[in-house]
């Protein structure tokens, strides 16, 4: 599992990989793409569906985290909530992000 972050609770983000890709290729839609998966309890759930690249999730607090998409046509941050799993946001780098120091 590339990319792992495990928050304090023990459950694990991380993305998958299907295949190889080139981490710098941009606008790659395909079935080897990345996406985010969440291991909690033993069980899988897959966060992320878009088709193109979903990757380097890390926590942020509670249930919130973070990742890389293309879903708005670069690469972006993007974040959600775990348990909620709604539609994901951009996170302006205007705001303190927990994770980049």
């Amino acid at each position: 599992m590339p990319g792992l972050s495990i928050n304090k609770d023990g459950a694990v983000l991380y993305h998958d990989v299907k295949g190889y890709e080139d981490i710098w290729r941009k606008h790659h839609t395909s079935p080897i793409c990345r996406d985010v998966w969440l291991k909690r309890e033993g069980k899988y759930t897959k966060l992320t569906h878009f088709n193109g690249e979903d990757r380097n999730p890390v926590w942020g607090e509670g249930d919130t985290y973070y990742y890389l998409s293309e879903e708005d046509g670069t690469f972006n941050v993007f974040k959600n909530n775990s348990e909620r799993n709604g539609q994901a946001t951009v996170d302006p780098f205007s705001k303190a992000i927990p994770f980049v120091s």
